[in-house]
């Protein structure tokens, strides 16, 4: 799903920027990633994205923005339900003294 550049696309980019942590201070990162999937309602969906920061905030054009949003996966998904796709990325910072004891 597009989510974020459809939300960027309306309200300007830096609400989904993650900045991922980067080697400092002679820490190394052990990266591990896990995508998963869900099938919720629409609602649940649209109040788990009511719930980022910038709906939060009451921004203008928020309310607006969601009522369309409900009204679009209405048409895409006539069942009610969607398929919500996530990426877990669990980075662990790792003291070079300790990097062999990780790895394993």
């Amino acid at each position: 799903m597009r989510g974020p550049s459809r939300i960027e696309k309306s309200f300007g980019p830096g609400f989904y920027i993650n900045d991922r942590a980067r080697p400092q201070h002679g820490l190394v990162f052990a990266t591990r990633l896990l995508r998963w999937s869900r099938q919720v309602p629409i609602e649940a969906h649209l109040a788990k994205l009511s719930t980022h920061s910038l709906f939060l905030i009451g921004r203008p054009g928020t309310r607006a923005f969601l009522v369309a949003e409900r009204d679009r996966l209405g048409e895409l998904f006539p069942d009610g339900r969607l398929e919500e796709h996530y990426l877990v990325e669990l980075r662990l910072a790792i003291r070079p003294e300790h990097r062999g004891s990780a790895e394993r």
